[in-house]
């Protein structure tokens, strides 16, 4: 798990906090980003505060719940123990590379509409430059590239 997902997860709703929190507690790579990410909304949710106190408390390793940070403890060996395996993950896209990204297939389609679809074609393939407007494999593979 990375700081950008992990931000994602806490940025979705309460469902993706609730996936933070447990992700946070189980890792067997805790990170402080984690922590310090967590402290920040827990006074914003009253009803999820309660697992966001024990994921901040099991990434600190000053568990409340003798407990439950045994069994936590257990799962995290057992989690040490699989291969650890990257997966780059694209981040979702900003609110302005969506308003882009809006105006772009706007002015395609008006394109396509009143030139055809050579000039559409043309259009698209000279204005192609987000990272959004290829598969995940072209991305990966210029993703690649860069590091």
């Amino acid at each position: 798990m990375d700081e950008k997902l992990f931000q994602d997860f806490i940025n979705f709703n309460w469902r993706g906090i609730v996936w933070a929190c447990w992700t946070g507690c189980i890792t067997p790579y805790p990170k402080s980003y984690m922590i310090e990410q967590l402290k920040e909304i827990e006074d914003d949710l009253p009803y999820n505060k309660w697992l966001i106190e024990t994921a901040v408390n099991i990434l600190s390793g000053k568990s409340k719940d003798d407990e439950l940070y045994n069994y936590i403890s257990k799962l995290k060996y057992f989690i040490g123990l699989m291969p650890r395996v990257e997966i780059p993950l694209r981040p979702l896209p900003s609110e302005k590379q969506l308003h882009n990204q809006e105006i772009f297939r706007n002015r395609l389609k008006t394109i396509y509409q009143t030139k055809g679809t050579n000039e559409a074609i043309i259009f698209f393939q000279k204005n192609k430059s987000s990272i959004y407007d290829v598969n995940y494999k072209e991305w990966l593979r210029n993703i690649s590239k860069i590091k």
